[in-house]
């Protein structure tokens, strides 16, 4: 009994080795993708409109760049207890902390079609009034 535990651990361990020098090793997978948070993000951040009139008043008035907001978007932190996932569209409230300042906003997620409701920067300088 002892010896056949003994082979089947040898080889089990054999295998976990193979697996992981042949697939997994140096292939720079990225495993994050695979949980709610950062599923969600991507697809706001792919799907986000750029040309939405509220989106380019936050994005003008906190005086950020396109490029800077999606790595705002991609750092955050989805708030699912406040967030409306059931309902379409869905409505996600992202918490995030972008260079030392904390911001918060609302998306609306339609298929693949993101939009801001809201922006607010917490203890953040602002330029204009977009309510």
């Amino acid at each position: 009994m002892l010896r056949r535990v003994i082979i089947y651990l040898s080889g089990f361990i054999i295998g976990c080795f193979f697996v992981y020098f042949s697939l997994i090793k140096d292939r720079g997978r990225d495993f994050s993708g695979y949980f709610p948070n950062s599923r969600v993000l991507k697809k706001v951040s792919r799907g986000l409109d750029t040309t939405n009139t509220k989106y380019l008043c936050f994005r003008d008035c906190f005086e950020l760049k396109n490029k800077e907001f999606k790595e705002l978007i991609l750092e955050g932190e989805v708030d699912f207890d406040k967030s409306q996932t059931e309902t379409e569209p869905r409505k996600y409230l992202i918490n995030s902390n972008f260079h030392g300042l904390e911001y918060m906003f609302e998306v609306t997620l339609q298929d693949t079609l993101a939009s801001l409701n809201y922006f607010y920067g917490i203890d953040v300088p602002k330029s204009c009034n977009c309510d």
